[in-house]
């Protein structure tokens, strides 16, 4: 899913499919270093949450398989963040 309507409405999104809840940690979203540099974290976790355009995508998986998942990407050199566990 990618998440160009804001990461907050795509996972109201996806509650409403099989995933039934979880635990946000916003702190660990992608936020680009020169946004961070601009504004304050607050307002980029604002941004990252309610902001749209990013075009970033968002994926799940089940959590016994997280780290298997976080290390293929990874060995692709793909950034991907776990920002949130059920």
């Amino acid at each position: 899913m990618d998440v160009s309507d804001g990461l907050y409405g795509d996972l109201q999104k996806l509650s409403r499919g099989e995933w039934r809840g979880g635990r946000l940690r916003i702190s660990s979203a992608c936020v680009l270093d020169e946004l961070a540099r601009r504004l304050a974290r607050a307002d980029c976790e604002r941004l990252a949450l309610f902001g749209g355009d990013d075009y970033e995508l968002l994926s799940l998986c089940p959590p016994d398989r997280a780290a298997i998942v976080e290390k293929e990407l990874a060995a692709g050199r793909t950034r991907s963040p776990c920002i949130a566990s059920a």
